[in-house]
């Protein structure tokens, strides 16, 4: 398992994780979903699993994570 940083930028994901749980689509469709990163963020993955990648919401004030690879 690894931790990294992600600097500002567009991310492709394929759902937001916890508090909304909802399915994943993992089809190439699900490509289009971008989120447009203005701070640092980070990444947590581990071989053969999901990475998740954790940013600040200001307008929340929370971290929230999205899963951005099936890999």
């Amino acid at each position: 398992m690894a931790v990294s940083t992600v600097r500002p930028g567009v991310v492709s994901y394929v759902c937001f994780e916890v508090p909304w749980n909802m399915p994943c689509d993992f089809s190439p469709a699900a490509a289009d979903h971008k989120l447009v990163l203005k701070n640092d963020s980070f990444s947590y993955f581990k071989p053969e699993a999901s990475a998740s990648l954790y940013f600040w919401s200001h307008r929340l004030q929370r971290f929230l994570a999205v899963m951005t690879t099936n890999e």
